[in-house]
């Protein structure tokens, strides 16, 4: 199973924002992008992401515990480039 830091993103955005577009603006790409990146991640994952209801969605109970983990690795990933920017000037 090979994950992508953007499905990662776009995974994140729309968990936290329960609708593409409003998950697509934050991370600045489209719609279809957000989509893409969300399908291929729930290709990739056994269990199911999100709970659909009309044009929004929230994050399945299942799915909770692996947002949380998703977070911590964002959050880790940013502190990285950061930390190698720093480095660089």
């Amino acid at each position: 199973m090979a994950i992508s830091i953007p499905q990662l993103h776009g995974v994140e955005a729309l968990a936290r924002t329960g609708q593409f577009s409003r998950a697509a603006r934050e991370i600045g790409v489209s719609d279809p992008t957000v989509s893409a990146q969300v399908q291929a991640f729930e290709a990739a994952t056994p269990m199911r992401l999100f709970l659909r209801d009309g044009h929004s969605l929230r994050v399945a109970p299942e799915a909770e515990g692996l947002m949380a983990k998703i977070r911590i690795a964002l959050s880790s990933f940013d502190e990285v480039e950061h930390d190698l920017t720093e480095r660089q000037a």
